[in-house]
């Protein structure tokens, strides 16, 4: 793994990145929750299940949320146009995004961008990546978290996962908003169970007309998702990259 940095708009920006044996190949990019960071995120180890992709674990910065009305913890944007409120950077994090697909471009397969977040990072992938850069993403996947609705987002291969007991983002929020992603991919069932495992998980895929996988996992647990779930999210991106 390695540490990369950048400049943008005078404030550095980091990321950890595990690169595979051979370039050019796939990339996923794993956003961490509120108070996190991407060297404690990359203990996901998404890189055991998709050893072709490059995985990227970058960084947030200092950012105000609901929990966090100072701006103390690391954490990522919430809408188009944000403006950070500690280095009065508009779209800080979009930018540093862009950034790094743009140095990342000559070792990337064209197109096959792939973009997880938990939490906090969850809403930055649903809210902001999706409407901004929805052309540019292959495929999508969140946790604990929910996409407010569905203006300016192209339908999207989404793997969506969810704690029945979420302290912290409502379950039934989470289910709500997942239906209006189905019904953006033009489902056409009311889903099939192709898994079940330890801890509660269940998971659930949807057909669609427009042919783009809509999977939902449920779990028992609260905010955090359990062990169990990560190998889900890289093999869900590795399935769809073999597809393009």
């Amino acid at each position: 793994m390695e540490l990369l940095k950048w400049t943008i708009d005078g404030v550095e920006r980091e990321a950890y990145v595990c690169f595979p044996k051979i370039t050019p190949a796939p990339i996923m990019f794993a956003f961490h929750g509120h108070n996190g960071s991407g060297y404690g995120f990359s203990n996901q180890e998404f890189e055991k299940y998709w050893h072709e992709a490059i995985v990227v674990y970058p960084d947030g910065l200092p950012t105000k949320s609901q929990s966090d009305s100072l701006g103390v913890g690391s954490g990522w944007q919430h809408t188009i146009g944000e403006v950070n409120s500690l280095t009065s950077i508009k779209d800080q994090d979009l930018k540093f995004f862009d950034r790094m697909l743009l140095e990342l471009s000559s070792l990337i397969f064209p197109k096959v961008v792939m973009t997880f977040g938990w939490s906090n990072g969850g809403f930055f992938v649903y809210n902001v990546l999706w409407p901004a850069r929805g052309a540019q993403l292959a495929a999508i996947s969140g946790a604990s978290c929910y996409s407010v609705n569905t203006d300016k987002k192209s339908p999207k291969a989404i793997l969506h996962i969810a704690g029945k007991t979420d302290p912290v983002v409502s379950f039934t929020q989470q289910q709500e908003s997942f239906k209006e992603i189905r019904n953006l991919n033009q489902s056409i069932d009311d889903g099939t169970i192709i898994d079940v495992e330890d801890f509660g998980l269940v998971k659930t895929r949807f057909l669609t007309k427009l042919k783009k996988p809509t999977v939902f996992i449920e779990y028992d647990n609260g905010h955090l998702y359990p062990s169990n779930v990560v190998k889900h999210i890289p093999i869900f991106f590795r399935n769809q990259s073999l597809k393009l």
